[in-house]
């Protein structure tokens, strides 16, 4: 867990901030929503 934000909220602000550095999300969350949701966040341009 990340201080003051979640690592969606992270990938978000730096996708929106047009940062492409690759990122590898891990992960305790088990719900395939959260793991789709993640996939697309890394992924996304």
């Amino acid at each position: 867990m990340l201080p003051g934000m979640d690592g969606f909220t992270l990938v978000k602000k730096l996708r929106d901030m047009k940062v492409r550095t690759p990122v590898i999300m891990l992960t305790a969350r088990v719900e395939l929503q959260d793991k789709l949701r993640s996939s697309y966040l890394v992924m996304s341009k």
